[in-house]
């Protein structure tokens, strides 16, 4: 491959990253807010007075913080008002998914992404550079594929949460049977993530070969 085919090539592959990163960032970003209002909704419906001026001092009590903080306070506030354990459940296994994309998103977000050059369309993000320790370093791989399925599962969460907290809340839909966001998909030739193999590994021929389904 000439040199010029090669640059227009790696060109299309960052067009397409970029688009989907933005993509990502953007319904995380939104997401991040919605569940932050949620929160403020929920709140604003139980103790706040006849008097509207009473609803800022409520978010003026309330300090901005992170998902993971926003997704502990979701459950805590269900939890609290006793809502059915099935709502509960519901809400949890929502909001473990969306810990799981909010992973991604610091990871890319801290250490950035690079081209798997033996994968079109894959990507790669390393704390290889930042670890501490040598057992803490890993490597995470990830596609614009997954990029901008993360992108529309934040986008489903919002409206289910909001659903979840508020049963009344209009248009809400049912948390799905299935994500299209998968974090332990991983490019050709590699191990499927698991809890007992959290980093990427080759598989050998054979294995290749014996995969299933291959």
């Amino acid at each position: 491959m000439s040199m010029d085919k090669l640059e227009d090539e790696l060109r299309h592959v960052w067009d397409d990253y970029y688009y989907a990163l933005g993509k990502f960032f953007h319904m995380f970003a939104r997401t991040e807010e919605s569940l932050q209002a949620c929160i403020a909704n929920f709140l604003s419906a139980r103790f706040v007075a006849r008097d509207p001026r009473d609803a800022f001092a409520l978010r003026a009590a309330m300090a901005q913080s992170g998902i993971s903080a926003v997704t502990e306070t979701l459950l805590r506030l269900l939890r609290s008002t006793k809502a059915s354990a099935v709502r509960q459940q519901n809400l949890a296994l929502v909001l473990t998914h969306l810990r799981q994309i909010a992973n991604l998103r610091n990871r890319i977000a801290h250490n950035a992404g690079e081209p798997d050059l033996n994968n079109r369309g894959w990507f790669y993000t390393s704390n290889l550079v930042v670890a501490r320790e040598p057992d803490k370093i890993n490597h995470l791989h990830f596609s614009t594929k997954m990029l901008l399925d993360a992108a529309a599962d934040v986008q489903l969460i919002a409206d289910v949460v909001h659903g979840l907290m508020e049963p009344t809340w209009p248009h809400s839909p049912p948390p799905p049977k299935a994500w299209s966001y998968d974090p332990a998909d991983v490019p050709p030739g590699y191990e499927r993530l698991t809890a007992s193999a959290p980093n990427p590994k080759k598989r050998s021929p054979k294995q290749r070969r014996n995969k299933p389904g291959g």
